[in-house]
């Protein structure tokens, strides 16, 4: 698993669940926090129990400073991995409880949602470091040609969410075992049951946890790829097979290869395809006169 394939897959972010906002005289984008406690728990599992705020760890700090009086929030955020893996770091935040307000006539003004505001800004920061949302952070969002392709992405992604939803539990649960055991021939004749054009080959890849789909997806090419070298071996070994004449030899190997002699027809020489076109017109001929053998 690469360094990078968590925070790729956490990292962006659908444009409905952001507005613009402004912090002083900053435009920024701000993003939903329950959308992002949503995403977390997708990740991670309940807050409390996959990831949140170890109990006891946080502090509010007071400051004076001329006419505000700040609150520093300190915490420890915590996290578990889909293998199990434990993380944890500190989160901190900073919100005004008591300021005054601009202008010739400001007034003093109290903020009484200030703890709430420090420690969802601390969560948005410590998720962030976990690479969540990080296409806002980055700044993608100032360029409204990346806004219109990340809705298009959404909307695609719902659909294969769709989709994903309507396949059988016991189909998904072969999928991932395939996959998960590098059964490169049970995979490809898996996925070759499906039309190349069939929105379900796509939708297998949404099976995966969510933060462990880009890596899951690359161990699925790779099992294809290992797959498709297992065929080719298959085919030498039929070619091998048919140059010597090894009629037992062709029969048990091409039983044995049921599965997969679509795929292996395209890689067999034009001289092996003769052969098995013109044995198993005999054998349909012996089949029908009832002298199969």
């Amino acid at each position: 698993m690469s360094n990078l394939d968590f925070w790729n897959e956490v990292s962006k972010t659908d444009p409905k669940h952001t507005k613009p906002a402004k912090i002083g005289k900053m435009n920024i984008t701000a993003i939903d926090p329950h959308y992002q406690r949503m995403n977390a728990t997708a990740a991670f599992g309940m807050y409390g129990i996959g990831w949140g705020i170890v109990p006891g760890s946080e502090d509010y700090t007071y400051v004076d400073c001329d006419d505000t009086k700040l609150c520093l929030y300190m915490a420890t955020m915590f996290y578990i991995t889909e293998d199990g893996k434990r993380g944890e770091f500190p989160i901190n935040s900073n919100v005004k409880v008591v300021y005054k307000t601009q202008g010739a006539n400001g007034y003093f003004k109290v903020d009484d949602n200030f703890a709430k505001k420090a420690q969802t800004d601390a969560l948005t920061k410590g998720l962030s470091f976990l690479g969540f949302n990080a296409d806002v952070f980055m700044k993608q969002f100032d360029d409204n040609k990346y806004i219109a392709d990340r809705t298009e992405e959404v909307a695609k992604e719902k659909l294969m969410d769709q989709v994903t939803a309507s396949i059988p539990k016991d189909d998904i649960t072969l999928y991932q075992g395939y996959v998960n055991d590098g059964d490169g021939l049970a995979l490809v004749a898996f996925m070759g049951a499906f039309n190349k054009d069939d929105p379900k080959r796509e939708a297998f890849f949404c099976s995966w946890p969510k933060g462990t789909k880009s890596a899951m997806t690359r161990r699925h090419l790779e099992t294809i790829s290992e797959g498709m070298k297992s065929i080719n071996e298959l085919v030498e070994q039929l070619h091998s097979f048919i140059a010597t004449e090894d009629e037992q030899g062709i029969v048990e190997h091409w039983d044995d290869c049921a599965r997969l002699k679509k795929f292996m027809m395209p890689h067999l020489s034009d001289g092996a395809k003769e052969f098995l076109k013109l044995r198993a017109s005999v054998k349909k001929d012996n089949t029908e006169t009832g002298d199969d053998k």
